[in-house]
């Protein structure tokens, strides 16, 4: 309980020395939230219509390279901290115990690319790291299950 008043007593007191050294410096706009007094200067931009450009065709590059990419569903497990609410360290500090340790499953995803035709699948390695369980999902929406072959975590 003493730490409960102290807790309170402190924070009442930052509130009143703020509310006094607000009114005593003047600056009541501020919380008000008229602190702008001057319109700020406007600039209408043009418009212009988009111009053709000579260049690749992108929607001729998307359409022979989708088959390529992939999405990649990873599952591994991963130990709370004692922390499983808000409020953990506070109940901490006035003298409630952790709770205990629990292990739970967390996904993550990602995407990837297929690099050959027997399987093969580059992503980046925060995608796959620590994973218990890989899938793997195509453009036509068939899943495969996946291991890891190698990794680099640099």
């Amino acid at each position: 309980m003493k730490k409960f008043l102290l807790f309170f007593a402190v924070f009442s007191l930052g509130g009143l020395m703020f509310f006094f050294i607000n009114r005593t410096t003047g600056h009541q706009n501020v919380l008000q939230g008229q602190f702008m007094h001057e319109q700020a200067p406007v600039s209408n931009a043009a418009f212009y219509p988009a111009m053709p450009v000579n260049g690749p065709d992108f929607v001729e590059a998307a359409s022979k390279t989708v088959d390529a990419v992939v999405h990649i569903r990873s599952q591994f497990s991963t130990r709370s901290q004692g922390y499983d609410d808000f409020f953990g360290a506070l109940r901490e500090y006035f003298g409630y115990s952790r709770s205990p340790q629990r292990n739970y499953p967390v996904s993550g995803w990602g995407s990837g690319v297929i690099l050959s035709d027997n399987g093969y699948i580059v992503t980046n390695n925060h995608v796959i790291d620590n994973s218990q369980e890989l899938s793997v999902t195509l453009n036509d929406n068939k899943t495969y299950s996946a291991k890891i072959i190698g990794s680099d975590p640099k």
